[in-house]
């Protein structure tokens, strides 16, 4: 991200930086790193004074900022918090009735998890 953060603050060349938002998603990431992703890459774009051409999708200057792409912008933000168990079987059933599957259908599906010969 110094290379990155580099070329655009010194050479006007968002290139790289396109290269990142475009490419971060497919990166295997430790999770120290779990905020720098597509959505935050834009968000920081955007406050630099970029925009995305809706066409070449591509990152280019939209204002004259004085603004420097921060290569560690990342730190910065709040980590949200892992979901527990029981927040994401809460997303589940949510999900499942959002599909029309009666509670019946469910317990039948979470009854079998537990009756499954391992």
């Amino acid at each position: 991200m110094v290379f990155v953060a580099a070329q655009a603050n010194e050479h006007s060349n968002f290139a790289p930086f396109t290269y990142m938002v475009n490419t971060i998603g497919q990166v295997v990431k430790p999770k120290d790193l779990k905020m720098l992703n597509k959505k935050t890459l834009i968000a920081h774009a955007l406050e630099c004074g970029l925009e995305i051409n809706k066409d070449t999708k591509a990152l280019r200057r939209a204002t004259p900022s004085n603004m420097k792409v921060n290569p560690t912008f990342w730190t910065d933000l709040d980590v949200p918090a892992d979901k527990t168990a029981t927040e994401k079987f809460e997303a589940a059933v949510k999900s499942a009735a959002s599909n029309e599957m009666t509670q019946e259908q469910m317990i039948a599906v979470v009854n079998a998890q537990f009756t499954e010969v391992k």
